[in-house]
């Protein structure tokens, strides 16, 4: 899909409300729920008689200040601000084990990420920012969050869902660092960054990690999908100072609720048809087509092999488990 297909799309594909579903009782995490289309999502969830709302958000003070905003839409709703670092794999294992204590856990919208206009190396782990934050801590908490969604499923005999925020720009990708014999530590060098790559890279590896864990859980489960929320006007850009990328966004962006639509969408009105697939316009998608490439395949598997390694070293926690 090129530029002008996606121009096109912005400008007459607007997401429609979602049609009401009955979630009375469920519980729902959010991660990055107190800014953009995490809280639009969160405040239409909400709408849909949910119990218990987790919001994760790195700053709590910034997170009770959504919590009150929210708190209009559903007063009677347990509204919850727990702290995640996406920077800190500590903080990461802290709020997956939190969750682990959950009664129920129905729904799981992993949404926080970052685009970054520079090359950052977390001080900590020594991953580029944007990898870091997107790709390895976003696929850590999956993984963490999966026991209590399949005690869930169990529990209530239905599949519970968890849906990763992608991007259309992962079909924009050239992903050179592929062959590199760890991909991981090839991302980490700085003479790899690019911009716009490196934040089109981190979508690109979202939908195939999705996939491959798709492949690993059972629909039955856990529903697992990734979800393109379009091009929105919101903090995302917050760093961006580049004046021609700030008119096409306000000229082409939707509104963060808008784009809120697009999760809720993907993670409450599909069906098990949508298990490892990748959802925009709300409505199943084809990949690009690397990821429907043999080569893809390949290298689906690759990264995820290299993930689990990764993340197993620098938290020194065996993660084969759980899937």
């Amino acid at each position: 899909m090129g530029m002008l297909g996606f121009m096109y799309r912005q400008k007459t594909a607007h997401p429609a409300p979602v049609p009401f579903h009955d979630l009375s009782g469920q519980t729902v995490l959010v991660t990055g729920a107190n800014v953009g289309i995490g809280m639009e999502a969160t405040r239409q969830l909400m709408g849909f008689k949910v119990a218990r709302v987790i919001m994760a958000v790195r700053t709590p003070a910034k997170g009770e200040e959504a919590k009150a905003q929210l708190l209009k839409t559903n007063p009677t709703c347990d509204v919850q601000v727990w702290p995640l670092d996406m920077d800190s794999f500590d903080s990461v294992i802290a709020f997956g084990q939190r969750a682990q204590q959950l009664d129920r856990l129905d729904l799981v919208l992993l949404n926080a990420g970052l685009k970054k206009q520079a090359f950052e190396q977390n001080n900590a782990t020594g991953h580029e920012t944007t990898i870091q934050v997107n790709h390895l801590a976003t696929s850590l908490l999956s993984l963490l969050l999966l026991p209590p969604l399949r005690q869930t499923a169990a529990k209530y005999r239905k599949p519970s869902r968890m849906t990763l925020t992608a991007s259309e720009v992962h079909m924009w990708a050239t992903f050179k660092e592929k062959s590199a014999p760890n991909i991981i530590k090839e991302m980490d060098d700085k003479t790899t960054w690019a911009y716009p790559e490196r934040y089109n890279l981190s979508k690109l590896l979202n939908v195939l990690w999705a996939r491959e864990l798709a492949s690993k859980v059972s629909k039955d489960q856990v529903i697992i999908n990734t979800v393109n929320p379009g091009l929105v006007k919101s903090s995302l850009h917050r760093e961006n100072t580049n004046a021609a990328e700030q008119k096409f966004t306000a000229f082409f962006g939707w509104t963060p609720e808008e784009g809120g639509r697009t999760l809720v969408n993907a993670s409450v009105a599909q069906g098990p048809g949508t298990h490892g697939r990748y959802m925009s316009e709300c409505k199943p998608t084809a990949e690009s087509p690397f990821v429907r490439s043999p080569e893809g395949s390949q290298i689906q598997k690759k990264l995820w092999n290299q993930t689990i390694e990764t993340l197993q070293e620098d938290t020194h926690t065996t993660l084969t488990g759980y899937v």
